[in-house]
């Protein structure tokens, strides 16, 4: 059993049965003067403003891009309360969530939405910042149920914790925090509040119900990630970047295990709580079935194309597209690149011209491609203007600024280099760390 940092509350809920409690199979107890839990609908997809935020490990900047016309143009920049860690946006409150590892800080941003790819952009107003005790390293929003999740970690004890907040006022107000396992690839599913995190030790996926102020662990979980991913060789196995898209019940992450490099990918049971129930009510994770993605790696990699490092993927659920970032031999260095994958995570041949097929992060100049570019896996995806935004850094100059590669997608994955009207990418600060799509 997982202890809590938190006091445990009664789940209660209606029996309807016209007495004032009663004993349900699952051993809780209901108030009869509670609403039946309901199954509740999916909301709509939210939709992009045609801004690209992106942030930096060693520099104090905040710079944007838009994705909302035909060529790339670089919107501006900002100067932050210090380097970031990791962003987060509220797309329906038009929200900026930065943290800052260093200074122990998390800021909250108010985003300016441009009606249409005439308008100017406004910079961010930063709204509030507050400060942590451990060391933040990462955030999540849930813009439906106005929550805040911030992850520290604490530099003396090595623990890590997930706190939750009341984000529904001017300012977050914390109600309580869990103790969790100290890893990079966590997310949450916001519409059916579910927090999903990889636990290094177990090798496998916890799954918790946050649908009250008390988190309980699903049935089904911990999913055994590692049961499903068996292969091995001198890498160590490890899950990068975990994702979850809410409106495909689909949970992402990267392999970055060497030649046996892969997208790892499940579905879980697709039920949506509404307002007077949670998803425990109606599911838990004993469904889960385990996706396979194009890359059989029980094949001797000799006898087929192979990456080197698969970092994650961003999804479009409304082209059912899928796009995974990853590292590959380009027949001269190991760089960086995007496998464009349907709904079966089948390769679609994004890019026709290039080795494999395979869209490679590329230096532009006069529209001509030149130089290989390297990423840390990062970026996003403007689902309403179909652009898929990467960042890349350079790696052979700690004080060179990255770039920022955008690529326009069609509906059949087919997808072109968005360039500026120069023809070159447009420009990142020191080291890009995170990219966030209003």
């Amino acid at each position: 059993m997982r202890v809590f940092g938190i006091s445990m509350a009664v789940f209660l809920a209606a029996c309807g049965n016209g007495s004032d409690d009663t004993v349900q199979d699952s051993g809780e107890v209901r108030d009869s003067n509670t609403p039946s839990p309901e199954l509740g609908e999916l909301p709509p997809v939210p939709e992009n403003a045609g801004v690209a935020y992106v942030a930096h490990y060693i520099s104090p900047k905040l710079v944007w891009t838009r994705t909302d016309g035909p060529k790339a143009v670089n919107g501006g920049s900002l100067d932050i309360e210090g380097e970031a860690h990791d962003m987060d946006l509220d797309p329906i409150r038009d929200r900026l969530v930065i943290v800052h590892d260093v200074k122990k800080k998390v800021a909250i941003y108010q985003l300016d939405r441009p009606q249409n790819a005439a308008d100017s952009v406004d910079a961010p107003e930063l709204l509030h910042s507050f400060s942590t005790d451990d060391t933040p390293l990462f955030t999540r929003i849930d813009p439906y149920h106005q929550r805040l999740y911030v992850f520290t970690t604490s530099v003396d004890s090595g623990k890590s914790a997930l706190h939750i907040y009341d984000d529904s006022g001017a300012t977050p107000e914390f109600i309580s925090q869990m103790e969790v396992p100290t890893s990079a690839a966590w997310d949450i599913d916001p519409v059916r509040q579910l927090f999903f995190i990889y636990d290094p030790d177990s090798e496998g996926i916890d799954v918790f119900d946050m649908g009250e102020d008390s988190p309980q662990e699903l049935a089904g979980s911990p999913i055994p990630l590692r049961e499903w991913y068996p292969e091995e060789n001198s890498w160590a196995f490890s899950a990068r970047n975990l994702r979850v898209d809410p409106w495909s019940a689909r949970v992402y992450a990267g392999r970055p295990q060497g030649t046996v490099s892969e997208l790892m990918a499940f579905s879980f049971d697709a039920a949506i709580p509404d307002a007077n129930s949670r998803y425990n009510d109606f599911a838990d994770m004993s469904t889960v079935e385990k996706i396979d993605d194009s890359f059989d790696v029980s094949i001797p990699y000799e006898e087929r194309h192979y990456l080197l490092e698969a970092h994650g993927a961003l999804s479009d659920p409304e082209d059912g597209l899928v796009f995974l970032n990853a590292r590959a031999w380009n027949g001269k260095a190991s760089t960086d690149m995007v496998v464009s994958m349907n709904t079966n995570l089948e390769e679609l041949g994004a890019c026709e011209d290039q080795k494999n097929q395979w869209c490679w992060l590329r230096h532009y100049s006069d529209s001509e491609p030149s130089t290989y570019l390297m990423s840390e896996g990062s970026g996003c995806v403007d689902r309403t203007n179909n652009v898929l935004v990467n960042t890349t850094v350079d790696i052979t100059d700690d004080e060179g600024a990255g770039q920022i590669m955008l690529y326009a997608y069609e509906a059949n994955g087919q997808m072109t280099p968005m360039l500026r009207s120069n023809g070159s990418n447009p420009s990142a600060a020191v080291y890009p760390v995170d990219a966030v799509c209003h």
